[in-house]
């Protein structure tokens, strides 16, 4: 099979990244952050176990997070930090308690430290902590449990907009970060005249598009190769397929990475 290098011209970098929330950052040996969450009081969109198991699924270099359990005062202090003065009124984040037959943390296991605020807690449900402004004698920082709603947030009752994740584990180290040259090579099921496409950077937050013409294509198998400089994270790149492109307004399909290389 016969396969043309591609005269490929760089038109433009588009970023689309939109971060939730800050790269998790270290206390002690563990790393933590805060996840707010769009329309917390629609649905299940941020019940208790919602959060728990969101949580749960997040990975951080290689560990899988959970909800944050707090262990000292020093810990509590260092959760509200990443978070304090960034909300008004009284906004509450989900941490990893709850009360089945006494104060327990998600895993099972007896609390080291409670920091409840005001009457608080009324033994009816699972713990928040007020990332807001103090009210009902709930100091910022401070934690409430839910009105016996059995983990569902409700606004002016139980107003919890998110919830703290915590990484506990042996992390796999930063990787280097390298420049370099990758080389693409793309199908096509169908071949335009001249056409745009993009690819994801490795970062996964943006996309580089690129124009081809079908005379630098392999006419016989619909192929193409391009050259582009890339970072280069560790020893391996990672890239997803592209499912279509933009060429003249219209839509090609199927536009798959067959093999990649580095340079």
């Amino acid at each position: 099979m016969k396969l043309i290098n591609a005269s490929v011209a760089l038109i433009s970098s588009v970023f689309s990244c939109i971060t939730v929330a800050s790269t998790p950052i270290k206390f002690n040996d563990n790393y933590y952050e805060f996840i707010e969450v769009t329309a917390p009081y629609a649905g299940n969109n941020n019940t208790w176990h919602t959060a728990e198991l969101e949580a749960s699924q997040r990975v951080f270099k290689g560990v899988n997070g959970r909800l944050a359990i707090v262990d000292s005062q020093a810990e509590n202090d260092f959760l509200y930090g990443l978070v304090s003065g960034q909300y008004t009124g009284f906004q509450g984040a989900w941490l990893g308690g709850k009360y089945p037959e006494g104060w327990i943390t998600g895993t099972t296991s007896a609390f080291n430290y409670l920091g409840f605020g005001g009457s608080e807690p009324n033994n009816s449900g699972y713990v928040y902590m007020n990332i807001g402004e103090s009210s009902w004698g709930i100091g910022s920082g401070q934690w409430a449990d839910d009105s016996g709603v059995q983990g569902v947030p409700v606004d002016n009752v139980d107003p919890v907009i998110g919830y703290f994740v915590e990484y506990e584990g042996e992390f796999l180290p930063t990787p280097t970060k390298r420049a370099g040259l990758v080389s693409y090579v793309y199908q096509l099921d169908t071949l335009p005249t001249e056409f745009d496409f993009s690819i994801p950077e490795s970062n996964g937050c943006g996309s580089s598009i690129y124009r081809v013409k079908s005379s630098d294509v392999d006419i016989a198998n619909r192929k193409f190769a391009i050259v582009m400089q890339a970072f280069e994270y560790g020893n391996t790149l990672e890239f997803t397929d592209i499912d279509e492109c933009d060429y003249n307004r219209a839509i090609v399909s199927d536009v798959k990475v067959v093999k990649y290389n580095t340079q």
